[in-house]
C-alpha cells in the first residue's frame, strides 16, 4: 500500500515538473533547471509532510517522524543551499559585468568632456 502511494507521489512530482515547464509565462523563455529542481524538491517535501501527517493520524504512531521528516528536510536544505549558491555565483558575474560597463561609460564620458590643452 505504501509503495503504491509513494509511486503515485513520484509520478505526481514528475508530472508537476513537466507541467510547470510547459506553462511558463513566455513561450520563448524556459524555466531554469535549478528552479525546476528547487520547485520539485519543495513539492516533494510538502507531499511527504502531508502524507506523514495523514498516516500518523490513521496509525496513531509518531515513530516515523524521527526518520522521515529529518531526511526529507535534509534534502530540502541541500537543494536550497545549491540554489542560493548558484544565485550568488550568477550575481557576482552580473555585478562584475555591470561594474566594467560603468567604468567604460565613465572613462568615455571623461574622455569626451576633456578640453584639449591648446585651447582655452
Amino acid at each position: 500500500m505504501i509503495t503504491e502511494i509513494l509511486l503515485v507521489l513520484i509520478a505526481f512530482f514528475l508530472a508537476m515538473i513537466i507541467f510547470v515547464d510547459n506553462q511558463s509565462a513566455s513561450p520563448k523563455k524556459k524555466m531554469e533547471f535549478s528552479k525546476k529542481v528547487f520547485f520539485g524538491i519543495s513539492l516533494m517535501v510538502s507531499l511527504v509532510v502531508l502524507f506523514s501527517l495523514y498516516m500518523i493520524w490513521e496509525t496513531k504512531n509518531l515513530y516515523p517522524l524521527g526518520y522521515l521528516i529529518p531526511a526529507i528536510f535534509g534534502e530540502m536544505s541541500i537543494a536550497t543551499g545549491f540554489y542560493f549558491n548558484k544565485a550568488k555565483a550568477e550575481n557576482k558575474i552580473k555585478i562584475r559585468n555591470d561594474g566594467e560597463r560603468q567604468m567604460q561609460a565613465m572613462s568615455k564620458r571623461n574622455f569626451d568632456n576633456e578640453i584639449p590643452k591648446g585651447r582655452k
